[in-house]
């Protein structure tokens, strides 16, 4: 597909498809392979409707408190994971399998919302030595 061009009859029917698919996932690459036109024909589109950029604005918004949600109930909750453990021979026959269910926090999560959240106490600082900057 040729760049700025969709494959839609009406045009414009591209639109809603790919707002419904920034939503879930705050991608403008993604939602426009969903709702397959060029990830360049939002931005086009965009730049000549206002009401269209607002509503593309308000989908990524909501795609990333979606995701910032999800962050979130992974730094405190945690997500369910289930694993498979198999034991071999030394014939490389299997012996033994075992299923593993956990539920799996993420630090990592954590402190990615904390330095979002609390910028001032737990953002990166940046110390600047001397009047060049550099160290030593």
């Amino acid at each position: 597909m040729s760049q700025g061009v969709s494959n839609y009859e009406v045009p414009n029917a591209w639109r809603e498809p790919f707002l419904e698919a920034l939503r879930l996932q705050p991608s403008v690459t993604s939602a426009a392979r969903v709702a397959q036109v060029h990830r360049s024909l939002p931005y086009s589109a965009a730049s000549r409707d206002a009401a269209f950029k607002a509503a593309m604005h308000d989908a990524k918004h909501e795609g990333g408190e979606r995701l910032e949600h999800q962050l979130h109930r992974w730094a405190t909750t945690g997500v369910s994971t289930v694993r498979t453990r198999r034991k071999f021979d030394r014939n490389g026959n299997m012996i033994e399998e075992e299923t593993i269910e956990s539920i799996e926090r993420s630090v990592t999560a954590a402190i990615f919302l904390l330095k979002g959240i609390f910028p001032d106490k737990y953002g990166n600082r940046i110390r600047h030595t001397g009047d060049g900057g550099g160290g030593s």
